[in-house]
């Protein structure tokens, strides 16, 4: 790599180094061979093979020459020749590597062993262990402690070899075992210096690790300076500068310098220098320049060392340059800083001014306080307490403003250092009272803690506060009324739609004249139309006064979609309309919420589309939107291809009494209630209803929920859904004594009608206290109390009923027209078991019954009925039957030669009932004459509810056909729903399905022309 020319400052000088006599001495030594940090041990060997062995060479050449002239001629000429051979080796180290110095101590240690073994044999009576000794102590520093203890065996060995020599060369027994000693004691010596030395460089090598680590791992650049230039630094000294690991050598502290710096720092730096080899340490800033020509501001710390004897300086140079070019950006900050806080103050101070001018015309009186005595306040304070400056500052604003009794409020507040608003009664200098609304801050002024407080006048905001809240009481209390009138007047017009649908009920069912009964049906739609509209109403009434409650019970899906289906289905079909359904197959089977108001909702929306589609379709779509833990969001919507609306009706459709125009109501009829009864409703299930529609193109509502899914069991669900009959409250509860109590003779005798055909023992109480005398002298099972009556209404009676001695358990259940949930709660609160609201309907008056009567022997003559083998009846159809007539029997044995009907006669109904028989086998006709077609349907599903729901209806088919005799429906649905449980194929259950409809058929068609014939 090229050196930059901007690298002067690191680039060598072309100048040789000094070089004195003690380098010289120590190449000498070192054979002239340049060694490594890493090669001293290398470089310590040749050393001492040049001290040792120069000396020993000069010496023994001294004696060769000093025995040449003594005339030991044979002796001297081996030392000079010795010592000759010794300086050449020397010589030769100097042109060998230098890793060879291993080889020439051998040769040097066999030459020697060689040389002083033959002088000591030549020299007669004398023990020369020197040699020896120098042999032993070479070879351990040479080879180690190993190789030098094999030496010193050698020498030993020569030395008893010796001593086995015949006289004069063998030197004697105590000479040699001494010599032999000296030997030993120096291999001790030698070896205790050896370990010495092994733990010295052992520590010294941890020591010097250490050392290392922390010069290299150090982040600021740190050199060793020795004699003025530089003999070691740290890879910190490499990264900072940017050079490469030899750019440092040879090189001083000024050669760092850039060129930018004045000479008088230069000086600086020298006197520095020396102060540090005094022992002082000195620090500076300094520019310096990089090996790229970069500069940059460093941190120089000079520190005076001593290492191994020889006093060195420590260079610790930290890169300082982002730090000084911020701070010299932060001097140039902090001028244009002061200069904006002048100008600000400036501004301040004029801000101040026109502040203190503003204040006088704001309408907020403020003040300034010290624990309540006022210390200035202004113009507008003084306006609104009606004082001038001088009488409000000094005076404790408690005692002259604040009424006694609101005092203790104010002194907590300013003791809490409270920040909050508070409104506050004062008393102004004429004596007047007025509002205010108040608030304090803590202020300091002159370093004195101070409070200011601000207060505003609010007394003609709070007259109108008051003026809102007597509209708003005799708004809820015109509301209460308007609730009590709806109550009320739901009461009076119930009670008689109570009669007109019982006497509608009982003339129905005791008609034979066709006409008469179709008439009697539309007295019957017309009554449940009005009670329709009526529900609508107190709907209307219990959302705006906040009284409908939602239930929140597990309720069966299917059931819910199934029941709606089929209460718009007919209305549907009689337009000539399509009406479908369809839903998302990832459907919850069970969840929880309001399934009532959720119908009704459906409901609504789908007569609605109904009403208004002259011909194409209505669609009820129900899908999943989002499944969460526990959760479904669904989505129903109803589409139809109606008459469409404008953009500005639908934004007035959901009012109430709102319709598309007036000339929609006079044409389709309504009261416009029921879109904002299922928009309220919606809204409380927590959705919102949505339209979109155009004119002559159909509409679209829709809504979505979030429904918690429920894990009851679908079975028990559906089963808990299911109406209770008349024959069944009679089979489990027959002769039971209940006591009606009602005022209202026709609501008396319709009652007395379904009690009557549930079997059961009916007694009559007129008022309240009647019912109580009643049931303190007689004994009965249940007791159905009306809620109003003269003399005594039924909330006292029952107080007084529980009361009594042995009748804290007596069933009783509330029958009233008024429909509120409180009204609800009042009932129970005052001790009644259940509540039934007017009109009273067959199935759930005798889901009560059945809910609350004990259980009861059945009664002689009655059919029992098994789980298999019910016979879903209406109630209507459980009453006693009229004497036997000879057609009916005619009837039955005519059926009984058709075929399928062979197994009438064996029923024993037909034998002695048989007018009651034909009546039922009409009633089984019409509940179970399309099964067939239904289970169809639900194959055609294809999921496993529907599945289920197909066996179910296939084994309640052959139950009811083997209850009738009718064996041959009976086999046929058996086998069906045996296939089902045993998984045939579609095709073939299909084929099993289609065979019992057709029997079905050939059933209904038989018996219609036989009993009509």
């Amino acid at each position: 790599m090229t050196e930059p020319p901007a690298t002067e400052a690191l680039s060598p000088t072309g100048q040789p180094p000094a070089v004195g006599w003690r380098a010289r001495l120590t190449r000498f030594f070192d054979s002239g061979h340049d060694f490594g940090d890493d090669e001293r041990a290398l470089s310590y060997k040749h050393r001492f093979i040049n001290t040792v062995f120069f000396v020993t060479g000069i010496l023994v050449t001294g004696f060769g020459l000093w025995r040449l002239a003594i005339g030991q001629t044979f002796i001297g000429s081996i030392d000079i020749a010795f010592g000759i051979t010794v300086f050449v080796l020397m010589l030769s180290l100097r042109r060998v590597e230098k890793t060879r110095v291993d080889s020439y101590a051998t040769l040097i240690l066999t030459l020697c062993l060689v040389l002083f073994t033959t002088v000591y044999i030549l020299i007669v009576d004398a023990v020369r262990s020197g040699p020896f000794l120098l042999i032993t102590a070479c070879a351990f520093f040479l080879k180690g402690r190993r190789i030098g203890i094999r030496w010193s065996i050698v020498c030993m060995v020569t030395m008893v070899l010796v001593e086995l020599l015949p006289a004069p060369y063998a030197k004697g027994i105590y000479g040699t075992l001494t010599s032999i000693l000296d030997i030993v004691a120096l291999i001790l010596l030698l070896s205790l210096y050896e370990h010495q030395k092994q733990q010295d460089s052992e520590a010294l090598a941890r020591n010097e690790e250490k050392f290392r680590t922390i010069f290299n791992s150090s982040n600021d650049a740190i050199f060793l300076i020795e004699d003025g230039r530089f003999s070691q630094w740290n890879a910190a000294a490499l990264a900072t500068f940017r050079c490469p690991d030899d750019c440092f050598e040879d090189r001083r502290l000024h050669d760092l310098l850039a060129t930018d710096n004045p000479p008088e720092l230069r000086e600086a730096l020298h006197a520095a220098e020396n102060r540090a080899l005094d022992t002082r340490s000195a620090a500076l800033e300094l520019l310096l320049r990089r090996y790229d020509g970069s500069e940059f501001f460093a941190n120089l710390r000079l520190t005076p060392v001593t290492i191994s004897g020889k006093r060195m300086i420590q260079a610790i140079i930290r890169d300082i340059d982002a730090r000084k070019r911020t701070e010299v950006e932060l001097a140039g900050y902090r001028e244009e800083l002061e200069q904006r806080v002048r100008e600000r103050t400036q501004r301040l101070e004029e801000s101040e001014l026109r502040f203190s001018r503003l204040l006088e015309l704001t309408e907020e009186g403020i003040f300034i306080h010290e624990n309540g005595i006022i210390i200035d306040v202004t113009n507008a304070f003084c306006r609104l307490t009606g004082y001038v400056k001088h009488e409000l500052i000094g005076r404790d604003f408690l005692v002259l403003l604040v009424p006694p009794e609101a005092r203790p409020t104010v002194q907590e507040y300013i003791a809490a250092a409270g920040t909050h608003k508070y409104e506050l009664t004062v008393v102004r200098a004429d004596g007047q009272r007025i509002d205010v609304e108040s608030f304090g801050r803590a202020v300091a002024v002159g370093g004195r803690p101070l409070r200011a407080g601000v207060w505003r006048d609010v007394t003609a905001r709070k007259e109108t506060e008051r003026n809102l809240e007597r509209a708003r009481q005799t708004a809820e209390q015109a509301t209460r009324a308007k609730s009590a009138f709806i109550a009320n007047m739901s009461h009076e017009i119930r009670t008689p739609l109570n009669a007109i649908i019982g006497i509608t009920h009982q003339l129905q069912r005791d008609s034979s004249d066709q006409g008469q009964r179709e008439r009697l049906a539309r007295v019957d739609g017309a009554a449940h139309h009005l009670l329709m509209i009526l529900s609508d109403i107190l709907d209307i009434s219990k959302i705006e006064a906040g009284k409908l409650t939602l239930e929140h019970r597990p309720f069966s899906f299917r059931q819910l979609i199934d029941r709606v289906s089929d209460l718009v289905r007919d209305n549907a079909a009689h337009k000539g309309l399509d009406f479908r359904v369809l839903t998302d197959e990832r459907l919850p089977h069970v969840v929880v919420g309001d399934a009532m108001r959720l119908s009704q909702v459906l409901l609504n929306l789908a007569s609605n589309s109904v009403k208004f589609t002259e011909s194409g379709n209505v669609t009820l779509w129900i899908s999943v939107i989002t499944g969460g833990p526990g959760t479904a969001t669904l989505r129903f919507r109803i589409s139809d291809t109606g008459i469409g609306m404008t953009a500005e009706q639908c934004s007035r459709l959901f009012r109430d009494f709102e319709q598309a125009e007036s000339s929609t109501t006079r044409r389709y009829g309504g009261t416009g209630l029921g879109l904002s009864i299922s928009r309220r409703l919606v809204e409380l299930m927590g959705g919102q209803i949505q339209v979109r529609s155009e004119p002559g193109a159909g509409s679209d509502f829709w809504f979505e929920l979030t429904l918690p899914i429920s894990t009851a069991a679908l079975a028990e669900i559906e089963r808990s859904a299911e109406k209770t009959t008349a024959a069944q409250v009679r089979s489990r509860h027959s002769g039971a004594r209940i006591l009606l109590v009602e005022d209202t003779p026709i609501n008396q005798e319709v009652a007395l009608d379904l009690l009557d055909e549930a079997g059961l023992d009916a007694s009559i109480a007129e008022n309240g206290r009647i019912a109580v005398e009643r049931v303190r002298d007689e004994t009965f099972d249940l007791v159905l109390m009306d809620l109003q009556m003269p003399i005594m209404d039924g909330l006292s009676a029952t107080r007084e009923i529980r009361a009594l001695p042995g009748c804290a358990h007596l069933p009783i259940i509330a029958m009233t027209a008024n429909a509120y949930a409180e009204d609800r709660a009042q009932c129970l609160q005052a001790g009644m078991n259940d509540y039934l609201a007017k009109p009273i309907e067959a199935p759930v008056l005798f889901a009560a019954l059945d809910r609350w009567l004990p259980e009861t022997v059945p009664v002689a003559g009655e059919l029992p009925t098994t789980p298999e083998e019910t016979l879903p009846l209406p109630e209507t159809e459980a009453a006693a039957d009229a004497p036997v007539s000879d057609a009916s029997v005619d009837a039955i044995a005519r059926l009984s030669a058709e075929h399928g009907f062979a197994g009438i006669t064996e029923v024993t109904l037909a034998q002695y009932k048989p007018e009651r028989y034909i009546r039922l086998l009409k009633q089984l006709f019409a509940e179970h004459g399309e099964d067939g077609s239904l289970i169809l349907a639900l194959l055609d599903r294809e999921t496993e509810d529907a599945a289920q729901e197909a066996s179910r209806i296939a084994h309640t088919l052959k139950g009811v056909a083997a209850t009738f005799g009718l064996t041959e429906l009976a086999r046929l649905a058996g086998q069906l729903n045996h296939g089902m449980i045993a998984g045939d194929e579609r095709v073939q259950l299909a084929a099993e399905a289609e065979a019992v409809q057709a029997m079905l058929n050939h059933l209904a068609t038989t018996a219609a022309r036989v009993i009509n014939g």
